[in-house]
Formats: C-alpha cells, structure tokens, sequence
C-alpha cells in the first residue's frame, strides 16, 4: 500500500505541529518572516528558502510571553508551498529555556 504525502499515516513527527504564525528572525540581515506551523521539534516557515535540505541554520523566534530565542534548524523539507517555496526545519540543540519556552506556549492549544 502506498501512503500518500500529508495523510496521517504519512506523519512521523513525534509532536504534533499547531498551525501558528509567530515571528521569525533569520540571521545575517534580519530577515522577519512568520511560521506557519510549529511544534516542540519544529517548525514550517512558508515563502523562504533557507538553504538545501541537510544545512543547519540559524533563527531566533519570538515567541509570545517569552521574547526572542534563538535557535537552530535542520532543513528537513523544501517547497511544498504552491509556488514551490518554502521551509521545513527540525530544531536541534536547544536549551532547556527553549524547551520550555516553547512547551509553555504550545500547552495553550492543548489543555
């Protein structure tokens, strides 16, 4: 059986992503975007092409009631917007201020 792309038996997130747009700042240059969807490991930021599947980058996200952290990415996924834009990222070494920044505001949608 073959399982198609965005069912759920496709996902193999281990949290699930809440559709949110939050503030994105993308170093060098300050780049502000926002996301369209994001998790504990990850987010989707549509519109941007932050480099090919595999790099580590570099953002800080805002997120509400806890300020700017940064924060790095592996680019898991690219262009799965209608234009072809688009990136997805797994987040790697966070700090536990992160972890908990993030845990905190993403308990709001699931109480």
């Amino acid at each position: 059986m073959k399982i198609a792309p965005f069912s759920p038996d496709w996902e193999k997130r281990n949290s699930r992503r809440q559709p949110v747009g939050i503030a994105v700042v993308i170093p060098p240059g300050g780049k502000k975007v926002m996301t369209r969807n994001l998790s504990q490991e990850g987010c989707f930021i549509p519109g941007v092409d932050l480099g090919p599947v595999g790099a580590t980058v570099s953002i800080q996200i805002d997120i509400p009631g806890f300020g700017i952290m940064p924060l790095q990415g592996k680019i898991v996924h690219k262009g799965r917007e209608k234009d072809g834009t688009g990136t997805g990222m797994e987040f790697i070494h966070l700090t536990p201020e992160a972890i908990d920044g993030l845990d905190q505001f993403l308990n709001i949608f699931n109480p």
